[in-house]
């Protein structure tokens, strides 16, 4: 690509184009007249651009998980919001087997608490039906 511009003549540049005019004035006999001496010159130069291929960055986005497992996923999309909704998935999946776990284990232990206080309640009745008999 070519891009033409305008840049201002140095005073060497200027007297050199002053000298050669008087010079060629002077073999040519003509009359002296001043023509004047532009005050810039055009440059041509030829420039190179080369343009960059642009490379997506990562940009961290808060998104909610429930946005991402109830995602529709088509053909066309990305392989990485496949995966990233594979793994939302996926860790779902492990979330509710925990928690289920967990709750299984609270529910044995409350079962085993109730258990061990109407075994506790059942002897006292005994004890105070005992006593009574006394």
């Amino acid at each position: 690509e070519e891009e033409t511009e305008q840049i201002p003549l140095s005073e060497e540049e200027r007297t050199e184009i002053v000298n050669s005019r008087k010079a060629e004035d002077s073999t040519e006999g003509a009359d002296q007249t001043t023509e004047e001496v532009p005050e810039t010159k055009t440059v041509t130069k030829t420039v190179t651009r080369t343009s960059e291929k642009q490379v997506s960055s990562i940009v961290p986005t808060k998104i909610a998980m429930a946005t991402l497992h109830e995602y529709n996923l088509a053909g066309n999309t990305s392989t990485e919001t496949i995966e990233l909704c594979t793994a939302v998935d996926i860790f779902d999946e492990w979330l509710k087997r925990e928690f289920a776990t967990k709750l299984a284990d609270t529910l044995h232990a409350k079962q085993a608490e109730a258990r061990r206080k109407l075994e506790e309640t059942k002897r006292r009745q005994e004890e105070e039906s005992s006593r009574k008999r006394k």
